[in-house]
């Protein structure tokens, strides 16, 4: 892709979020409100330095398998999922050491409710202080009890002018910032490199579509649409995913530098044609990183 055709989708995307952060920012504002009484009683993710040199960061990207997960049952690493996969984990009885929630929605409280009817689930949870209340409390209560389990913070939202929204969200409930690059699955990446891992697995992330015909013509031109001859196949990228993918790719780039021999690694572990042509990031199977990180 061409360097003018990678700005006009960067300027794209910014242009989408800004319409995005104007049309969402009151039900934020009111989440805040709503669970200020929680986020003030809730735990720093910032104290303390991690135990383990490598984790595996898990997005909802549709090529994820059960076997992949199964994969990392006995994984000597931290596991760190996202909102949308945290039940197939749970599921498969393979139980994450991170869940990371950033939706403001209340499709969460769905994502959630199945805490209330089993026993007590031992993960740690990174909550946006926007997110939807009912979710909040459900997985506040669930944690009760467990201490350094419950964890919320301010997700950094830009807007014009001298003064941040989230510097006054701050004011009002003490939590840290966290920057998220406007999608859960580019945060988790963020959390796992501020956390203090030296390797870092990406997995489920695939940041493209598969073609579909029934898409309308308003619908098809928001895509950008790439050959891989590897696969003989096209695939379609929404916009907003190639700012994401340019986002983990550039949070990578800084934090590893370009020696390949350095401590830093990002791996990337899913089958998504688009990730496996970032060279930023190396390329391994789950059971390959699993094996590897165990001798690290």
């Amino acid at each position: 892709m061409s360097e003018q055709r990678t700005n006009e989708l960067l300027k794209k995307f910014d242009d989408w979020n800004r319409d995005v952060i104007k049309e969402l920012l009151p039900g934020w504002c009111r989440n805040v409100a709503k669970n200020l009484e929680v986020a003030t009683t809730s735990m720093d993710y910032k104290q303390g330095r991690v135990g383990v040199k490598h984790c595996v960061v898990v997005a909802a990207g549709p090529s994820l398998t059960d076997e992949d997960i199964l994969s990392l049952k006995n994984y000597p690493g931290d596991i760190i999922v996202c909102n949308k996969v945290f039940k197939r984990f749970i599921n498969l009885n393979v139980v994450p050491d991170w869940c990371l929630l950033l939706d403001s929605n209340a499709v969460s409280e769905e994502q959630f409710r199945f805490l209330k009817n089993r026993p007590w689930v031992p993960t740690k949870f990174l909550v946006s202080t926007t997110a939807f209340p009912a979710t909040v409390e459900i997985i506040n209560e669930c944690s009760k009890g467990h201490p350094n389990q419950f964890y919320m913070f301010n997700p950094t939202v830009g807007l014009d002018g001298d003064m941040d929204v989230t510097t006054v969200w701050k004011w009002m409930n003490t939590c840290p910032e966290l920057s998220h690059g406007g999608n859960v699955g580019t945060m988790a990446f963020m959390f796992a490199r501020d956390r203090g891992y030296e390797v870092i697995g990406l997995l489920g992330y695939d940041l493209c579509e598969e073609l579909n015909p029934e898409w309308t013509q308003e619908q098809a031109k928001d895509r950008e649409y790439l050959y891989f001859p590897d696969i003989n196949k096209v695939v379609a990228i929404p916009f907003y995913f190639l700012a994401y993918s340019q986002c983990l790719a550039n949070t990578a780039l800084i934090w590893h530098g370009n020696d390949p021999k350095g401590p830093r690694k990002a791996v990337n572990l899913s089958e998504s044609p688009l990730m496996r042509h970032i060279n930023v990031f190396q390329q391994k199977k789950v059971e390959e990183y699993v094996k590897w990180t165990s001798e690290i």
